[in-house]
C-alpha cells in the first residue's frame, strides 16, 4: 500500500490499488479515509471536508479512463 500526501491538516492515508494484493477492501479503506477527512476543520479547508463526503461515491476506473480519453484528445489536437 502506497502513501500519499495528507490533506491539508490531516494525517497521512494510503492509497489503494487494485494489486497491492493486501487484502484491503476498498469500502473499507474509503470508508476510514473519509472518517479521518471529516475530522479535519470544515472552516479551515472546506473543500476536503466536502470531499470527504462523496469519497465513497466516486468510480476510480471511470475517471482514469475519462483522464486517458481527455489526454488522447490533447495528443491528437497537437498532431
Amino acid at each position: 500500500m502506497c502513501r500519499v500526501p495528507p490533506p491539508p491538516g490531516g494525517p497521512a492515508v494510503p492509497r489503494l490499488h487494485a494489486d497491492d494484493g493486501d487484502g484491503t477492501d476498498r469500502e473499507a479503506f474509503l470508508e476510514d479515509a473519509a472518517a479521518q477527512w471529516a475530522q479535519i476543520d470544515p472552516g479551515r479547508y472546506p473543500f476536503v471536508h466536502a470531499a470527504a463526503t462523496r469519497l465513497g461515491e466516486h468510480d476510480d476506473r471511470e475517471q482514469f479512463l475519462v483522464g486517458v480519453d481527455i489526454f488522447l484528445a490533447g495528443v491528437s489536437a497537437l498532431g
